[in-house]
């Protein structure tokens, strides 16, 4: 909860981090209805109640967003991607998340 906080404040201090705000919502992402490209707004609360509803698109590229886990992420990052397979991977996801929180 408290980087999901960090990721709106980001938006408030300097129109948002990419990645951080990524990781929680289609940030800078469009969706398509019927012919139309509608931009994600994180102002409108009808979108972000309901923006796991639809397939959302990078605006930059044009690529399908998806969530991320940011503490697996961070854990991958540093042990590298074979650690998602060690048997004591939930051990190296906490080591993940304190670097987060840190």
């Amino acid at each position: 909860m408290e980087l999901r906080g960090q990721a709106h404040y980001t938006i408030k201090l300097f129109g948002g981090d990419l990645n951080l705000c990524r990781a929680y919502m289609p940030f800078n992402c469009y969706k398509i209805e019927g012919e139309q490209k509608i931009n994600f707004d994180y102002k409108n609360i009808n979108m972000v109640e309901s923006y796991d509803k639809y397939k959302w698109y990078t605006l930059e590229d044009n690529k399908e967003w998806t969530p991320t886990d940011l503490h697996t992420q961070t854990t991958i990052n540093a042990f590298g991607e074979s650690i998602i397979n060690d048997p004591h991977f939930k051990h190296y996801r906490k080591c993940g998340k304190v670097t987060n929180f840190a």
